[in-house]
């Protein structure tokens, strides 16, 4: 009886690890997008939301890694000044991130290549989605952008 408990947990441990490694993003060749407000005003966060509504069509039209410049000249070509005062800064960098899930896809914890847009200090709320390899035109709001969560199912039986 004991022995048939062991070999059941085994069973649901592989059938898990199967599942999770199916919908799991590979995550070499992910890069993902952030925009980090510059405060959680309501006038900074209403900005964010703006740079969004511009960004993620500039990012339609680029279906691989779009260079920092290519970004950076869409963005200020479109932008109105009148709506967006403060400083931005357009850069690539390795940002942490908690687990997320959508459309039966998981997107692990960990640390990525981000496409980063600062607002100002960037001290405010971020919105970001994942860019590339499968763009989802969907955001994550996550309130401290510098949350590391750390799994240890994961770490010790998924992760290689």
């Amino acid at each position: 009886m004991k022995g048939m408990k062991v070999l059941l947990i085994i069973g649901v441990v592989i059938l898990i690890t199967s599942l999770i490694k199916n919908n799991d993003i590979n995550n070499s060749s992910e890069i993902r997008v952030r925009i980090l407000a510059n405060s959680n005003s309501k006038e900074d966060q209403a900005e964010k939301y703006y740079l969004k509504n511009i960004l993620v069509p500039i990012l339609k039209k680029h279906p691989q890694k779009p260079s920092v410049k290519e970004i950076r000249d869409d963005l200020f070509k479109a932008i109105d000044d009148e709506q967006l005062k403060k400083k931005i800064k357009v850069e690539y960098k390795i940002c942490a991130y908690r687990a997320q899930s959508y459309n039966e896809k998981f997107l692990p914890a960990g640390e990525y290549l981000t496409l980063l847009i600062t607002i100002g200090n960037g001290k405010g709320q971020n919105w970001w989605t994942v860019l590339y390899p499968e763009f989802f035109g969907v955001s994550f709001e996550d309130e401290d952008h510098n949350i590391k969560y750390k799994s240890y199912f994961y770490e010790k039986f998924i992760k290689k």
